[in-house]
């Protein structure tokens, strides 16, 4: 399985879609070897997937659709099945929900006042497949038939080599035809287009920067970034489990010596410590799996994505976890065995050269936990920050006032003055206007000259195509000029200011610009807007009102009053467009779904950074009790001789801070570079990533003082004979 992407020569566009007319050459010159399908989305989507989710998805798609994707049917004939402009096939729950039964084969269904005949029904669309419809209309019955050969590269492409033998050179082959027939037809506008063929197991994860997508895919780098943190809080847990366990067993030496006096087998005693090791492990695993149980559910809620394990996938997890848990023994044993056996008997009961052999490894350990900590920290304040700055910044336009009402079958041409006259009525409704284009949704792709210029000096320009109103609708700030108006029975052209420097000229205004073939003066300029995501630079944009067609009506509305002008204008629009079906959602839900990958990351960062603070300052708390026992001989010295609380604090403080220190300055590099790698996704940033790096270190280093703090305070106020009969 292959699909078709094509990338514009200065990425300004990146589309996995190509030509509608790719689908016959492909078929006429390499089948039976290819078999391919275009498809084509009534609503086709930005890379995030937004959609209403309680609206129908339908798709076109050619006859050969089940010869090339092998999603099966229940009900019908898959050779037949799309063979007709009349045909229609249903997943089971559109079927289910319309008939109430599955079985809907032969019985008609409506879609705007038209009868289709049910010729199959599919079982459920897989969810892990980046294609998913309600709906499936034969390319027959496609409403703009005559515009096919006219509409730019909106159709998806799939291809099926079948002879395996010669994936390789059929895929060049492939590549070579489809890219001289795009650029053939884009080589007049002054367009290079490079095209290339990408595996259909690569659509999921190597998609990110496509500019439009049938479904969200995922993110390569969130699965780094999660997988990353499921392994540093497991060395930490087990850096502790380690360190906490060989202290522990230092208060086991005199038996352990005894045992040796005695004669015990060293070998008895490494499966002893084995077997201890092992049954705390085994009891851990097996509390793990329960809590990845429990656990399944809320992160499901913050993934957006149902996290279900099977009975195969929980037995593979319990075998995976078996076996952490015997790695886990087997080191700690092996350190144990290390520590305790390699002495005589009478070193072992002198007990003091065994502490400064183990002490080596606590400090090794105990660098290596903070260090993690501190780089999850570091981590988590760079997502935060960044998902802050995405939430609040300003996109240049009202973003929050606008209710997008569009109609995702089919477009409109009536009059919507009277429209606008009606909705306006009510108090709630600021203004309104009819666009081809929203901000957040992707745009139509032009090429841009100066009138006068040579089509070689053309430039790639989003195109917005409007009605009156546009840009005091969104609230976007006008620069210079004046703004589109019909009723001057003229039409022209706004330019934003990048669109304006692009262009390079001293004065814009007055001058006739060319727009794929509209020729129209510029008659103002526009401050620049995010239209699009964060991730991306704020793009050339040029809004005209030559085109009489519209699919989104915006209307912006009072924020404190959304739900009663939301149900207003609905009702105002089923009266003018009785014809038309509309969905409708609030601007600022589509650009925050942008950012739900990045939320999603901070959420769980978030959750990880607070699962290693809590393990280091518990495996702290416990070693650092350890090391106050064990030095109570010599607090109690130093305080019969004068020696204060405070004194015997700072003395466990500085022991810990230069190990702490050494673990900021391992943690503060690593951090720096993914952070920066991170936010390299974006062209627009919060700023001074490494402050909040740095005081993600200090926040390490206070965590560190106040974990040690309990026990240096007990211990610094006992009674110092308490602590001279230690021991």
């Amino acid at each position: 399985m292959i699909e078709i992407v094509d990338a514009a020569d200065d990425q300004t566009l990146r589309v996995p879609s190509t030509l509608s007319w790719i689908y016959p050459r492909i078929n006429k010159e390499f089948y039976p070897e290819v078999i391919s399908s275009r498809l084509y989305s009534t609503e086709m989507t930005d890379r995030y997937g937004f959609r209403d989710i309680n609206h129908v998805r339908f798709f076109f798609a050619d006859s050969t659709f089940f010869s090339v994707f092998t999603f099966p049917l229940l009900y019908g004939a898959p050779g037949t099945a799309l063979t007709e402009p009349d045909r229609v096939v249903l997943t089971s729950q559109i079927a289910e929900k319309y008939f109430g039964t599955i079985q809907a084969l032969g019985k008609p269904f409506k879609i705007h006042n038209k009868y289709y005949k049910v010729s199959g029904v599919l079982e459920p669309i897989p969810p892990n497949s980046h294609i998913q419809f309600d709906v499936l209309l034969p390319f027959s019955a496609f409403p703009r038939q005559n515009m096919l050969n006219q509409m730019p590269m909106d159709f998806p492409t799939y291809l099926r080599i079948t002879d395996t033998k010669k994936i390789e050179s059929t895929k060049d082959s492939l590549e070579v035809m489809i890219g001289r027939i795009v650029n053939d037809n884009y080589s007049g506008h002054g367009i290079d287009v490079r095209t290339r063929l990408q595996p259909l197991k690569d659509i999921h994860l190597k998609s990110h920067g496509f500019d439009t997508a049938l479904h969200r895919t995922g993110d390569r780098d969130t699965i780094l970034i999660m997988a990353f943190l499921a392994v540093f809080i497991l060395l930490i847990t087990i850096s502790n489990f380690v360190n906490l366990i060989t202290s522990k067993s230092e208060n086991r030496l005199r038996e352990v010596g005894m045992r040796l006096i005695v004669g015990a087998d060293k070998n008895r005693i490494w499966q002893q410590l084995i077997g201890e090791s092992l049954v705390i492990s085994v009891l851990a695993c097996f509390f793990a799996l329960a809590f990845t149980e429990l656990a399944s559910g809320p992160f499901s809620l913050i993934l957006g994505i149902k996290l279900q394990l099977s009975v195969i996938d929980l037995l593979k997890l319990l075998v995976f976890f078996l076996l952490i848990a015997l790695l886990t023994s087997l080191v700690t044993g092996i350190v144990h065995y290390i520590y305790l056996t390699r002495l005589t008997p009478v070193q072992v009961l002198s007990v003091i050269r065994v502490r400064h052999h183990v002490n080596w490894l606590k400090k090794v350990v105990v660098v290596v936990q903070f260090s993690m900590m501190i780089f999850l920290l570091a981590l988590f304040s760079v997502l935060f920050f960044q998902v802050r700055f995405m939430k609040t910044a300003e996109p240049g336009f009202g973003l929050g006032k606008v209710v997008i009402f569009y109609e995702p079958f089919r477009r409109m041409n009536a009059d919507f003055s009277l429209v606008k006259k009606d909705l306006i009525q009510n108090a709630n409704i600021r203004n309104a206007c009819a666009s081809e284009g929203i901000p957040g949704v992707p745009t139509s792709v032009q090429n841009l000259i100066l009138e006068g210029e040579d089509l070689t000096d053309s430039r790639i320009i989003n195109e917005h195509r409007v009605k009156d109103d546009y840009i005091s609708t969104y609230g976007i700030e006008l620069v210079e000029g004046e703004d589109l108006v019909l009723e001057k029975d003229s039409f022209g052209f706004l330019l934003n200011e990048t669109a304006a420097n692009l262009l390079g000229a001293d004065s814009i205004i007055g001058r006739n610009i060319i727009v794929d073939t509209y020729n129209f003066p510029v008659i103002g300029i526009i401050k620049d807007f995010q239209f699009e995501s964060l991730h991306d630079p704020v793009k050339p944009i040029v809004v005209s009102n030559y085109f009489p067609e519209y699919k989104y009506i915006s209307v912006q509305v009072d924020p404190d009053s959304i739900f009663p002008a939301t149900r207003y204008a609905d009702s105002i629009l089923k009266l003018h467009y009785p014809d038309h079906t509309f969905a409708h959602f609030r601007l600022a839900d589509r650009f925050e779904m942008m950012y739900e990958d990045e939320r999603n990351s901070a959420q769980l960062v978030s959750i990880g950074a607070i699962l290693a603070i809590i393990i280091s300052m518990l495996g702290l708390l416990g070693l650092s009790r350890q090391t106050v026992i064990k030095r109570s001989k010599e607090i109690g010295i130093r305080k019969a001789n004068g020696g204060g609380s405070r004194d015997i604090m700072v003395m466990f403080i500085r022991d810990l801070i230069r190990w702490v220190v050494l673990s900021v300055a391992i943690a503060l590099p690593a951090a720096l570079w993914l952070s920066y790698n991170w936010l390299n996704r974006f062209s627009n940033t919060f700023g001074f990533a490494w402050v909040y790096l740095i005081m993600s270190c200090v926040a390490g280093i206070l965590i560190a003082v106040v974990t040690i703090l309990y026990h240096t305070l007990k211990v610094g106020r006992s009674n110092p004979v308490k602590s001279l009969r230690y021991e």
